[in-house]
């Protein structure tokens, strides 16, 4: 793998919001599912093009910081929460920033 990408990789895992970025990359590459489209084998074809590509992305990120994608998939989950919470106007954290036997 190119030492070059890597560093630049890390360069941009330093940054949230490239994380951000990355993260949702990842997502509409289809990484992490199969792509496959029953009696569509061009749609399946396309789909597999676009996970090859998240899939590299994905080891570029791995070799860069390996811990960066669990980093990267709890700031997604945390921006999701607070737009949902803004776009209700509901905290939807049911432990409400809990934890611990007071969140029970």
């Amino acid at each position: 793998m190119d030492k070059r990408l890597i560093r630049r990789v890390r360069e941009l895992l330093k940054e949230r919001e490239c994380r951000l970025f990355l993260y949702e990359l990842l997502r509409t590459c289809n990484t992490f599912s199969h792509g496959f489209v029953p009696g569509e084998p061009t749609a399946t074809s396309f789909h597999a093009g676009q996970r090859s590509i998240g899939l590299y992305l994905f080891e570029l990120i791995l070799a860069a910081g390996p811990d960066a994608f669990v980093q990267m998939r709890r700031e997604w989950h945390e921006e999701i929460k607070a737009q949902a919470a803004k776009e209700t106007g509901k905290n939807t954290d049911i432990w409400q920033g809990k934890t611990g036997p007071e969140a029970l």
